[in-house]
């Protein structure tokens, strides 16, 4: 129409294609491996391991004896859940102290505690001036095992020999059973827990079981007995352990089942006692018996120290 021709559009620039998002994953470094054995023992011993101090907890342990008032042979208590290793402990201290392999406590694999009866062992070798017992087993089941106040009339000394154990009822003062003015030899002086190390490490104690044991805690704090803890079966957790049980107190397995025994039963690290029960060797082994008889010694004194104290308030 007379101006100048319309000129086309410029085509449109090309877009640039959109980027995906650039992610930034952040992961932990890679932890180191924790190793088997720590560079120095997290439980220091004065001692050097071999032959001579074992000869030397022997006859160390074999002179401990006490006489306050009436009692000569202070009670040690074994409680522990079934197959955890008590008549296997029975058996391993009174075979250091005969020098040979001996079978006083009936032991087995059976999911029902082979131990029924409240049982008081003649103290002989390295318990001759102690009363070492044994009782059923705790379970999970409440109707299952012992009952707890079963167990606080055996700490009082109420329970006369050879007593059978009923869960599902408690003894009482009219049954034959109950002896109703105990003297103070027939009492406990000292309460040993006795835990299957590799049970505890793979937190396969039960609810249940853990409100026993919390009950029966709580009724022995309550009478100042003293508590010692024997972790058994520490080989099985532990292969170093296994190769040398000299690396009982280098396994960084057995430190950890220590401290988790500790926080599980409210007893100090220092009373817990990691031990290799006899099972299955056919000779004694010097080294082999001084967890053991560290465990012992504790024991011994620890009764020793409650009967001189009640001893001096009886006074």
């Amino acid at each position: 129409m007379g101006g100048e021709d319309s000129k086309p559009a410029p085509p449109p620039k090309p877009q640039p294609t959109p980027q995906p998002a650039t992610r930034v994953v952040y992961r932990d470094p890679p932890r180191a491996k924790t190793p088997p054995l720590t560079s120095t023992p997290w439980r220091a011993m004065k001692e050097k391991w071999g032959p001579g101090f074992s000869q030397k907890l022997q006859d160390e342990t074999k002179s401990i004896s006490i006489e306050c008032g009436d009692v000569k042979k202070p009670g040690l208590l074994l409680l522990g859940p079934i197959k955890a290793g008590k008549s296997t402990f029975i058996n391993s201290i009174f075979s250091i102290g005969k020098g040979r392999l001996v079978n006083k406590a009936y032991t087995g694999s059976a999911n029902k505690s082979f131990t029924v009866s409240f049982t008081r062992y003649r103290g002989t070798g390295l318990l001759k001036n102690f009363r070492l017992c044994d009782t059923m087993g705790v379970e999970d089941d409440e109707e299952e095992g012992f009952h707890v106040s079963d167990i606080v009339h055996l700490i009082e000394g109420h329970i006369r020999d050879n007593y059978k154990f009923n869960p599902r009822s408690a003894l009482t003062s009219k049954d034959h059973a109950y002896n109703p003015c105990p003297k103070p030899e027939e009492k406990i002086h000292c309460v040993v827990f006795v835990i299957d190390a590799l049970v505890l490490s793979s937190g396969s104690i039960s609810n249940g079981m853990r409100r026993k044991i919390h009950h029966l805690q709580e009724e022995i704090r309550k009478r100042d007995v003293p508590r010692v803890l024997v972790l058994t079966k520490v080989d099985l957790l532990c292969q170093k352990v296994a190769e040398d049980i000299r690396n009982i107190f280098s396994s960084t397995k057995v430190q950890k089942a220590v401290k988790k025994a500790s926080e599980i039963f409210a007893i100090p690290e220092s009373n817990i006692h990691p031990v290799k029960n006899y099972e299955g060797e056919i000779e004694i082994d010097p080294l082999k018996n001084i967890p053991l008889l560290l465990a012992l010694r504790q024991i011994i004194h620890f009764a020793s120290d409650y009967l001189e104290e009640n001893d001096h308030d009886s006074d």
